[in-house]
């Protein structure tokens, strides 16, 4: 009970109190349990006064000193302590719902156990505050500084904490339902296990805040820094995460089914085994961001920047990737059954052991991708950039590859069983130990590319570019090498066949019977010097052509030129091929000769009309005549070359002499 004589003495006046309490500072006056209601004590002294259990309801406390008193259960339910100074008072237990604590300083004091409920403290200093089982519900808290306050195990739902300071504040399994956060710095703040379901945290800062196992409900997160963040096992269902900064945050494990992501920026954030089925990505940055094993299966993430990001084993079924950047990606081993990949940019990507079996990638860049044991089974690659990709092992049965650029890429022992590779580019691809058995390789480029180890049994080469190609122990057997363009730059070591045909529907086979000695193929076709294929479509008139080649051969060295085979064509065109240095100009000498063959050629037919003076039709009789050489190439098949062409030489010069004559 308070001492009456103090309590007499306190309803004096306030200058009479003031007057003994200055007289008397070695007395601590006791007003315990006094009913003070109604009293205007504004602006007086109270503090180190012991008003434990005081009525003081309705009392106007504003500007008052009640710093160090002892208002431990006291009522001071809607009273006016604005601007009041309380710090390290006793208000343990103390019934303060409803109060006007605006502005007012509440530093180091002790309101564990009080009602806070409805009060108002904005702006109040609550540094130091002992707050544990407080009720604060309804509170208004707003700017509010709550910097190493003890709010753990408190209710504040309801509570308006916006722009409130709680640096150093332990939130762990706090209420916080539905209050207002919005632009409260939040930063490395511990809120493991806290039920902020439904509360308005737009703007505020929670970097490096500990999040985990934290309720956030329909939260409003709009503008929140969460970059550093923690936020594994985090319920984020409902959340709305628009424009929020979650750079470098860990959302391991955390539920963000159906989240709207609208331009959300998660890069660098580790999202591994999250949740994110059906999200709205549209916009979100995710560059360097860990979605390893996320699902992400029906994901809108048209216009994404995902590049370096890390996706391997992550559910992308049926998500929207339509004209996303995923250059640098790990996708190894992810799930995209049902993604539309064209158009994508994939180059540089780890997309190894991933199932892509009938994916579109029509106009897709996936240049110096890791595409090894992938299985593109069916797979549109229609005009897809494949350069310096990584194929290896990888499945492209019946892929559509039509139009795709193979250049430098590596497909050795991939599976192209079925597949249609016309039109296709493979110089300098490696395709060693690929089965092309029964493949249609026609006019295909394979100049430069490694077939070494391959099986083109029954495989069909017509017209195909093999110069420089690498074709070492490959199996030839039954292949059609029809026009086929090799150079001594083809490499045929160790080939396995048994027959070959040089010309399709298995005709002109090669040995007419029986089968190749060992190293009669490479004997058969490999060539010791480059060459040049001089090609008469019209025919040819020898004279011309001898007169020609000889003034060539003074002009380059007789030891430099020579005639290495004669084929006459269908249609009576003929090919010559020339022997040449590998140093030389190819094709300087091959517009050489002809030159010199038109001079030639121009030549004779004018010798032809001044000699004969005949009409065109004997003209053209004549030149038949002297085009055809097959009797005397039949009667010297067996001898070199060489003499074949001082043979005919001699021949012709003859019969130039006689046709002078």
């Amino acid at each position: 009970m308070a001492i009456e004589e103090h309590l007499a003495l306190f309803r004096q006046g306030i200058k009479n109190w003031n007057e003994w309490r200055r007289k008397n500072s070695n007395i601590i006056p006791d007003l315990s349990k006094a009913d003070l209601s109604r009293t205007n004590l504004s602006e007086d002294d109270l503090s180190e006064d012991d008003l434990p259990w005081a009525n003081l309801w309705g009392t106007d406390l504003s500007r008052t000193n009640l710093s160090g008193a002892d208002l431990s259960g006291a009522n001071l339910s809607g009273v006016d302590l604005s601007r009041t100074n309380l710090s390290g008072g006793d208000l343990s237990g103390a019934n303060l719902s409803g109060a006007n604590l605006s502005e007012a300083d509440l530093s180091e004091a002790d309101l564990s156990g009080g009602d806070l409920s409805g009060t108002n403290l904005s702006g109040a200093n609550l540094r130091g505050v002992d707050l544990s089982r407080t009720n604060l519900s309804g509170a208004n808290l707003s700017r509010t500084n709550l910097s190493e306050a003890d709010l753990s195990g408190i209710n504040l739902s309801g509570t308006d904490l916006s722009g409130a300071n709680l640096r150093g504040v332990d939130l762990s399994r706090t209420n916080l339902s539905g209050i207002n956060l919005s632009g409260t710095d939040l930063s490395g703040q511990n809120l493991t296990g806290a039920d902020l379901s439904r509360t308005n945290l737009s703007g505020a800062n929670l970097s490096g805040a500990n999040l985990s196992e934290a309720n956030l409900i329909g939260a409003d997160l709009r503008r929140t820094n969460l970059t550093r963040s923690i936020l594994s096992g985090t319920d984020l269902i409902g959340a709305d995460l628009r424009r929020t900064n979650l750079t470098r945050a860990d959302l391991r494990e955390a539920d963000l089914t159906g989240q709207y992501l609208f331009k959300t920026n998660l890069t660098w954030t580790n999202l591994s085994g999250a949740n994110l089925r059906g999200a709205d990505l549209k916009g979100a940055i995710f560059s360097g961001t860990d979605l390893s094993g996320t699902d992400l299966s029906g994901t809108d993430l048209s216009g994404t920047d995902l590049s370096r990001t890390n996706l391997s084993s992550a559910n992308l079924s049926s998500a929207n990737l339509s004209g996303i950047n995923l250059s640098g990606t790990d996708l190894s081993g992810a799930n995209l059954r049902g993604v539309d990949l064209s158009r994508t940019n994939l180059s540089g990507i780890n997309l190894s052991g991933t199932d892509l079996s009938g994916q579109n990638f029509t106009g897709a860049d996936l240049s110096r991708t890791n595409l090894s044991g992938a299985n593109l089974s069916g797979a549109n690659l229609n005009g897809t950039d494949l350069s310096g990709t990584d194929l290896s092992g990888a499945n492209l049965s019946g892929a559509n590859l039509s139009g795709t650029d193979f250049s430098g890429a590596n497909l050795s022992e991939a599976d192209l069983s079925g597949t249609d590779l016309r039109g296709v580019d493979l110089s300098r691809t490696n395709l060693s130990g690929i089965n092309f058995s029964g493949s249609d390789l026609s006019g295909q480029n394979l100049t430069g590319a490694d077939l070494s180890r391959t099986n083109l049994t029954k495989a069909c080469l017509i017209r195909t570019q093999a110069l420089g190609t690498n074709f070492t122990a490959a199996n030839f057997t039954g292949t059609c090498l029809e026009d086929w363009n090799i150079n001594s730059a083809t490499k045929l070591d160790d080939i396995d066949c048994q027959y070959v045909y040089l010309r399709s529907d298995e005709q002109e086979r090669r040995p007419s019977s029986g089968e190749f000695a060992t190293g009669e193929f490479t004997n058969l076709f490999q060539k010791a010097l480059e060459t040049v294929d001089l090609i008469f479509a019209n025919g040819i008139d020898w004279k011309a052509f001898l007169l020609s080649f000889q003034e060539l051969q003074a002009e380059y060295g007789e030891e430099n030129l020579s005639v290495q085979a004669i084929e006459k064509k269908t249609g009576g065109a003929f090919v010559i091929r020339l022997e040449v240095p590998p140093e030389a100009n190819k094709a300087e000498i091959e517009r050489h000769a002809k030159e010199l063959y038109e001079v030639k050629l121009n030549a004779l037919e004018a010798i032809y009309r001044a000699k004969l003076q005949a009409k065109d039709e004997q003209i053209a009789t004549y030149r038949k005549q002297n085009a055809d050489l097959n009797n005397v190439i039949e009667r010297l098949a067996n001898r070199p070359i060489q003499n074949v062409i001082n043979v005919t030489a001699q021949a012709q010069s003859e019969s130039m002499s006689e046709s002078y004559q």
